[in-house]
């Protein structure tokens, strides 16, 4: 059976906007790492300048509230960076997969392509929970040091 002029239009058509959508996937998850790691990362460096500048001697009982906040932030990078790696080879593992597929002539397994999204979005969710977990750490930690607020 061959396609008519309109089919191969239909088709031209769908796979057009399949990939829009597919880029503006990939383009948001990515931007959701950069996030993740340059808000951790940003917010790490703020709050060693804070402790610094403003509060060198932190009340004992912030220390741990900021041990907590930055042991969050740097949960959040490492989850980030990985996340990148698994990324990377899930695309290399998509791509053996469809060579062997159109080289055996069989199917290609989509499930595997399924199975490591699914993984991806978790690490994405996980370390933007984990940075915005991190950065509650952190403005508690700043509010206790601050110390009163004066009066004008």
């Amino acid at each position: 059976m061959t396609n008519t002029p309109s089919v191969d239009r239909e088709r031209s058509e769908y796979l057009a906007t399949f990939q829009s959508y597919l880029d503006g996937e990939q383009q948001t998850r990515q931007k959701a790492d950069e996030i993740s790691i340059g808000g951790a990362a940003g917010a790490l460096a703020l709050s060693i300048g804070f402790m610094e500048k403003i509060a060198p001697h932190p009340t004992v009982a912030s220390r741990p509230i900021l041990i907590v906040g930055w042991a969050l932030m740097l949960l959040s990078l490492a989850v980030a960076l990985l996340n990148f790696e698994f990324v990377a080879s899930g695309y290399g593992r998509a791509r053996d997969e469809l060579d062997r597929a159109h080289g055996t002539g069989t199917k290609f397994d989509v499930n595997l392509v399924k199975r490591r999204n699914r993984w991806t979005v978790l690490a994405n969710r996980s370390s933007l929970l984990l940075l915005f977990a991190g950065s509650c750490c952190l403005v508690v930690f700043a509010y206790l040091n601050l110390g009163p607020i004066p009066n004008p």
